[in-house]
Protein backbone atom coordinates (compact mmCIF):
# COMPACT_ATOMS: atom_id res chain seq x y z
CA UNK A 1 0.00 0.00 0.00
CA UNK A 2 1.45 3.48 -0.88
CA UNK A 3 0.18 6.56 1.49
CA UNK A 4 0.59 9.80 -0.17
CA UNK A 5 1.59 12.64 2.15
CA UNK A 6 4.23 15.20 3.28
CA UNK A 7 7.31 15.34 6.31
CA UNK A 8 5.55 17.62 9.12
CA UNK A 9 8.40 16.76 11.38
CA UNK A 10 12.15 15.31 11.13
CA UNK A 11 14.21 14.42 14.28
CA UNK A 12 17.86 13.39 14.53
CA UNK A 13 20.38 12.98 17.25
CA UNK A 14 23.77 11.88 17.31
CA UNK A 15 22.16 8.14 16.92
CA UNK A 16 21.62 6.40 14.10
CA UNK A 17 18.13 6.99 13.40
CA UNK A 18 16.07 9.69 12.40
CA UNK A 19 12.20 9.72 13.52
CA UNK A 20 9.92 10.95 10.46
CA UNK A 21 6.07 12.23 11.23
CA UNK A 22 4.32 12.24 7.94
CA UNK A 23 1.70 13.84 7.88
CA UNK A 24 -1.79 13.10 5.52
CA UNK A 25 -4.49 14.76 3.61
CA UNK A 26 -7.47 13.65 5.78
CA UNK A 27 -5.17 14.70 9.15
CA UNK A 28 -3.72 10.91 10.04
CA UNK A 29 -0.22 11.01 10.86
CA UNK A 30 2.60 8.04 10.40
CA UNK A 31 5.86 8.14 12.55
CA UNK A 32 8.27 5.54 11.39
CA UNK A 33 11.93 5.42 12.40
CA UNK A 34 14.30 5.01 9.38
CA UNK A 35 18.57 5.34 9.37
CA UNK A 36 20.04 8.89 9.13
CA UNK A 37 21.90 7.64 5.86
CA UNK A 38 18.51 6.98 4.59
CA UNK A 39 16.99 10.36 5.79
CA UNK A 40 19.95 11.91 3.89
CA UNK A 41 19.70 9.78 0.85
CA UNK A 42 16.04 10.47 0.41
CA UNK A 43 16.60 13.81 1.35
CA UNK A 44 14.03 14.59 3.63
CA UNK A 45 13.30 17.65 4.58
CA UNK A 46 9.65 19.10 6.74
CA UNK A 47 7.04 20.14 3.87
CA UNK A 48 8.85 17.47 0.83
CA UNK A 49 6.68 15.31 -0.83
CA UNK A 50 6.65 11.75 -0.15
CA UNK A 51 5.23 8.21 -0.31
CA UNK A 52 4.89 5.97 2.66
CA UNK A 53 4.99 2.44 1.56
CA UNK A 54 3.01 -0.62 3.98
CA UNK A 55 3.54 -3.63 3.90
CA UNK A 56 2.48 -5.74 7.30
CA UNK A 57 2.27 -9.23 7.37
CA UNK A 58 0.38 -9.09 10.34
CA UNK A 59 -1.33 -7.01 12.65
CA UNK A 60 -1.75 -7.47 16.77
CA UNK A 61 -5.79 -6.27 16.72
CA UNK A 62 -5.15 -5.75 20.21
CA UNK A 63 -3.13 -2.80 20.07
CA UNK A 64 -5.14 -1.18 17.60
CA UNK A 65 -8.40 -1.99 19.12
CA UNK A 66 -7.34 0.10 21.93
CA UNK A 67 -6.24 3.41 19.77
CA UNK A 68 -9.51 3.65 17.80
Amino acid sequence: TALSGWVSELRTDDGPFALVTIQFAGGDILKVFITRLASDELGLAVGREVLALVKAVSIDERNFAQTL
